[in-house]
């Protein structure tokens, strides 16, 4: 996938969790819940954008893609820990779709190193 394709990813994966964390529902939003986890997920979604931003961050092609990494293992961690078990609330659905766009976008991201039976071009 090209970086303009992996930036929306990420972006969706921003905009989606920044809402999904601060609309109320219930009377209470994730700030209130998991305090500061959401921002930890927010953070992880812009760590997503790593491969996007790299020249401008200075960084290698592989390291953006680690930090992209890192990054989606955080919302897939922030997902099991902190929306799974409000799932049935519907702001669960967009804090699953942000966490679900970020690791696709850290999947797909360039930089991503050669495996043992994959060829670099």
């Amino acid at each position: 996938m090209s970086i303009r394709g992996s930036a929306w990813w990420s972006v969706v994966a921003v905009v989606c969790l920044a809402v999904a964390v601060s609309v109320s529902e219930d009377g209470d939003n994730a700030w209130g819940r998991v305090g500061v986890w959401a921002g930890v997920a927010i953070a992880a979604a812009v760590a997503t954008l790593a491969p996007s931003l790299r020249s401008q961050l200075k960084l290698s092609a592989e390291t953006a893609w680690q930090a992209a990494t890192v990054g989606g293992l955080v919302l897939a961690g922030y997902w099991v820990l902190f929306v799974l078990p409000w799932i049935e609330q519907n702001v669960s659905f967009l804090a699953t779709v942000g966490c679900a766009a970020g690791a696709y976008a850290a999947w797909r991201a360039p930089g991503r190193p050669a495996g043992p039976h994959q060829q670099a071009f």
